[in-house]
């Protein structure tokens, strides 16, 4: 089941990623389960950025267990809502003005279904 999951994982993300040019910043759903879910985090930067990104994101309800495959969390809030994402090493380094970035994330919510995020901006790393 586990594998069957993460085809259809990496399946609907290779789809959404080439669907998200047109689409809104925030979280889109890849598939969900009982306590859990796995989605793409999709921000838009306001501005070039040559030298990294964060993208900062805030939900409506704890998220406990996250975890993201393209990006460090670099903050976990208190609370559970709020985390700080950032690139990793090998990932790409320059951003420009109105360019869409897309984050693969899986976690746990502790009800059915996917997380309502609050707020999502994605931002160079000196303004974190």
């Amino acid at each position: 089941m586990k594998g069957i999951r993460r085809c259809i994982v990496v399946v609907a993300l290779l789809v959404g990623l080439q669907l998200s040019e047109t689409s809104a910043d925030g979280l889109k759903g890849i598939t969900s389960w009982t306590n859990g879910f796995a989605g793409v985090l999709e921000g838009t930067a306001g501005q070039d950025m040559s030298d990294g990104w964060n993208l900062v994101v805030n939900f409506a309800q704890p998220i406990t267990g996250l975890t993201a495959w393209d990006a460090d969390i670099l903050t976990i809030g208190d609370d559970g809502r709020h985390y700080v994402f950032g690139k990793k090493p090998k990932d790409v380094t320059t951003l420009s003005a109105n360019q869409k970035l897309g984050l693969v994330i899986k976690g746990n919510t502790g009800t059915d279904g996917f997380p309502v995020v609050s707020s999502i901006d994605l931002i160079p790393p000196s303004t974190v």
